[in-house]
């Protein structure tokens, strides 16, 4: 029987990009958070700055004087989002929901929770229904954009965050359409909302973040590094620019840097699944394929439809000559979505071996 394996998937490293989605929405406000701000205006600064349980605590204490603020419950629940917080984020939502039922932006977070918390049939009618609606307002404009992205449909949502923008530009909407660029592909777009967006607030670190997305997009990977060092100089709690950064070092063969990146990713936040299989494949290249294996299966625990982290997994149990633990997981990777590159090249491997 043949030993072969193609592990193109298990080579590359996965990078996050920054958060557009309904559930990652986040505010870019001109303002920095300093001191001596009224307390939501500072909550709102640092969730620009991506530092999101100091966020989130602004927010309740804010709402300890203002428990009816439909914005502060709103930003709320997206700043527990980031750290998974999904119940909490879902009652913040249901409180901003009875302020104003009929709030298109309020609806597509609650779509976006319930998506997160395994609810994936509710999650995607309401988001069915909200992107059916007619907006009026600015505000409606953004509560379709995010519904549509959760239903994947990119290329419209771009439309309403382009409309939202010609009704009143700001920095967090063009960070947002730049993510959404970014997942579409579109780079060097992505590249011109994301300086927008940072000309309009310097310390958005999340920008920044995008931006070194869009980078590692065109393969520049010493300039992505340089933008998710300036994300991490603004805030050096934020676990997805140490796991980028780690992710372009490892592709420019620093190893060891990498390593040291992807470990303060996972220290910073235990429950990050790319930034476990980030590390996975530094130790397949390091030939330490029993940590590989170990950082595979964290990555798997944690997102359990995680395909590429099956196929690496089953590339190292092939090294260590496990070829039964490796077919098991090819198998179940090509199971997850047989249309895939990484479906196809499981299926592959799973037929040579």
């Amino acid at each position: 029987m043949k030993t072969t394996v193609g592990n193109k998937s298990e080579r590359a490293v996965v990078f996050v990009c920054a958060a557009f989605a309904a559930i990652t929405a986040m505010v870019c406000t001109q303002s920095l958070a300093q001191e001596n701000q009224p307390e939501l205006e500072r909550a709102m600064a640092l969730l620009a700055e991506g530092d999101f349980q100091k966020a989130a605590a602004g927010f309740e204490q804010h709402l300890k004087t203002e428990p009816r603020s439909f914005q502060a419950l709103l930003y709320h629940a997206r700043a527990l989002a980031q750290f998974r917080e999904y119940d909490k984020a879902l009652a913040s939502l249901a409180a901003a929901s009875e302020i104003e039922p009929s709030n298109m932006r309020a609806l597509a977070g609650k779509a976006a929770m319930l998506k997160q918390t395994g609810k994936t049939e509710e999650a995607m009618r309401i988001a069915n229904d909200v992107a059916k609606l007619s907006p009026k307002t600015r505000d409606d404009c953004m509560g379709v954009g995010e519904a549509l992205v959760l239903l994947g449909r990119l290329d419209e949502a771009v439309k309403q965050y382009t409309r939202v923008l010609e009704l009143r530009a700001d920095s967090f909407t063009y960070q947002t359409r730049g993510g959404l660029y970014n997942t579409l592909g579109r780079y060097q777009q992505a590249i011109s909302d994301h300086t927008e967006a940072i000309t309009r607030n310097p310390r958005c670190a999340l920008a920044y973040l995008g931006m070194g997305c869009s980078y590692a997009g065109m393969r520049n990977h010493q300039k992505a590094i340089e933008d998710f060092t300036k994300a991490i100089e603004i805030n050096g709690s934020l676990a997805e620019a140490y796991a980028n950064r780690g992710a372009s070092s490892r592709i420019l063969g620093r190893i060891d840097s990498a390593m040291q990146d992807y470990d303060k990713a996972i220290s910073l936040d235990p429950g990050f699944p790319m930034a476990y299989y980030n590390r996975g494949v530094a130790y397949r290249h390091k030939e330490n394929y029993s940590k590989a294996i170990a950082d595979y299966s964290k990555a798997i625990e944690l997102k359990p439809d995680y395909q590429e982290a099956y196929h690496s997994r089953g590339v190292a149990y092939l090294k260590l000559g496990d070829r039964s633990a490796a077919k098991r997981d090819w198998k179940k990777a090509y199971d997850i979505d047989p249309s895939t590159e990484t479906g196809k090249s499981a299926w592959r491997n799973y037929q040579a071996n």
